[in-house]
């Protein structure tokens, strides 16, 4: 899959997890009290960077989308999303993952909460 290619339904199908975590890193951008935190983990590296272009280009509420510097342990990659903590997060949040879910046919995620890890 290229880089600058459109994504389309289930292109990225299998290679993100259904569970994501919201606030188990810091806010590279600002205060954690003003910027919530959401990461995602990748198979790899090239379908991390699509769905970071993906979720910088798609949703204007999104302050950073980045991806982890290197692999982790595993293989895998993290992508960080960055949104501003206010009265809208939770619908902007239901948003970003309605588009990520096209994108990997994940129907239900689940999510950890850094207070909560299980």
């Amino acid at each position: 899959m290229q880089l600058n290619e459109e994504l389309r339904a289930g292109d990225l199908k299998d290679l993100v997890k259904d569970i994501f975590e919201i606030d188990s890193y810091k806010s590279k951008m600002g205060e954690d009290q003003d910027i919530a935190v959401l990461s995602f983990t990748v198979a790899d590296k090239e379908p991390a960077q699509d769905l970071v272009n993906f979720v910088e280009r798609g949703y204007d509420f999104v302050l950073d989308a980045d991806l982890s510097t290197g692999e982790l342990s595993n293989g895998e990659y993290k992508v960080f999303v960055e949104i501003e903590r206010n009265s809208k997060i939770a619908d902007q949040i239901v948003e970003l993952l309605d588009g990520v879910g096209k994108l990997t046919e994940i129907k239900d995620f689940r999510f950890r909460y850094y207070k909560g890890f299980t």
